[in-house]
């Protein structure tokens, strides 16, 4: 599924990208530097910064240099690096983007602050709590821009669900499911996109886990440093300081259906049951693929369906980088990551904000379930 997902992303801003040439840079545009291995999915950042008009892709670094001249010359970089620390190093740069794995962020990212860098990094950002506490302290210290990059949360659609259940027109909430599916031997099925907990924790505004009622891990077959499925019911908090019961569930190791089909139909997902209805969330992963919202009210039975890709409660009077009030329809959730990330680094208020403080909550959270697995907690290397 995690494959046909990034294929579907791939063609949709190929597609995005064909139909809306780059807009003219302005004069004041950031000159941001991009790390990444042997490999560099162009959804991520390529396609994102090629249609925000004050940013410009000036240099590439992955371990090789070989790998990292052909990088440039596909995506025009300026400069090519085969080594890390000299692309961290130029002080053309205004920003970074770190694409690398997990284990490797702390360091990476560290270095980045260092040197004075602004840095938007996929999340997470570090392998667990302690390593993003010092990098959250580090930025905060030298006034830097550090952004955990859960790039769904900027989604228009995230907002909209979101609000429907804020708005508590259908009554508190009673309890959370849900799931995701992604796998890195760092961090395993839950660290890996942090997709399911970080949802039900986006849901109900909630900090860390009060209980964790129960924690089942099981391991992969051909690595046990990796957690290839986890079983989890806790307890977290709404916004009233309410207990909700939230079950979390991930499986990297699911069969294909009749052993032939793969299960693409099986989509990362959040459901929220409150008192009068049961609100769902389908891929919100990748939001800007397709989504579908559902209200299914308890009472009627009956189910309305909602989708979101441009303005709504976060986006709708926020007039964007390109002129548009409310966005962009096509813009991917990455895109709407880049427009606050861009406005942070410029002095300006983004639309929305992944607080530090929520980076620390979230791996906090994270640490605290493979504890509570009695699984190590995950180190960088």
């Amino acid at each position: 599924m995690a494959l046909a997902i990034q294929a579907a992303g791939l063609l949709h801003q190929y597609i995005w990208s064909w139909l809306h040439p780059t807009p003219s840079k302005r004069p004041d545009a950031l000159k941001l530097g991009v790390i990444a291995e042997s490999y560099l999915d162009p959804a991520t950042i390529i396609h994102p910064a090629n249609s925000h008009p004050s940013l410009i892709l000036h240099a590439i670094s992955t371990p090789t240099k070989h790998c990292a001249d052909s990088l440039r010359s596909q995506y025009h970089f300026a400069v090519a690096y085969g080594a890390h620390h000299d692309l961290i190093d130029d002080a053309a740069l205004d920003a970074i983007f770190v694409s690398a794995p997990i284990g490797l962020r702390y360091a990476l990212v560290k270095k980045c602050l260092e040197r004075g860098k602004h840095v938007l990094c996929e999340s997470p950002v570090a392998a667990n709590a302690a390593e993003v506490q010092e990098l959250v302290r580090s930025a905060a210290e030298k006034s830097l821009v550090l952004l955990d990059g859960v790039h769904w949360h900027f989604h228009p659609a995230t907002h909209a669900w979101r609000k429907i259940v804020d708005d508590q027109e259908y009554g508190r909430i009673i309890r959370t499911d849900a799931s995701g599916m992604k796998l890195t031997v760092t961090g395993g099925s839950t660290i890996s996109l942090l997709s399911a907990l970080g949802a039900t924790r986006f849901a109900l505004h909630a900090t860390t886990p009060s209980t964790l009622l129960s924690v089942t891990a099981r391991l992969s077959q051909t690595d046990p440093r990796v957690d290839a499925a986890l079983y989890a019911h806790l307890i977290l908090e709404d916004p009233h300081n309410n207990p909700v019961n939230c079950r979390v569930y991930t499986d990297l190791a699911r069969p294909w259906a009749v052993g032939v089909v793969p299960r693409v139909w099986e989509v990362p997902m959040i459901q929220v049951e409150t008192e009068k209805a049961v609100i769902s969330y389908y891929n919100f992963l990748e939001p800007h693929l397709y989504h579908t919202i559902e209200v299914e009210d308890k009472s009627t039975g009956e189910t309305a369906y909602r989708k979101r890709y441009q303005g709504g409660p976060l986006w709708g009077k926020v007039i964007v980088s390109t002129g548009e009030e409310g966005g962009v329809g096509g813009w991917s959730s990455y895109r709407w990551q880049l427009e606050a990330f861009v406005d942070a680094v410029q002095g300006r208020t983004p639309a929305y904000w992944v607080a530090p403080r929520e980076s620390v909550w979230m791996m906090e959270s994270v640490d605290a379930v493979y504890r509570a697995a009695e699984l190590p907690v995950r180190e960088s290397v």
